[in-house]
């Protein structure tokens, strides 16, 4: 999974456009560490695959 855009959103959070998914971008706390983000697009990304097999 290759992050394509990490832009300012809102406040004090961050949108994340990954590469496959160019119309879901995820939104989370900018302070989070590159490892937190790593997992959590990990997790993010399984659900948006279960949420395609399902349609």
């Amino acid at each position: 999974m290759k992050i394509i855009k990490i832009e300012s959103f809102e406040k004090e959070d961050i949108m994340v456009t990954v590469e496959g998914y160019p119309h879901a971008r995820p939104i989370f706390n900018a302070d989070i560490t590159p490892t937190e983000l790593k997992e959590k697009l990990a997790v993010w990304k399984i659900n948006q695959d279960e949420v395609d097999e399902i349609n």
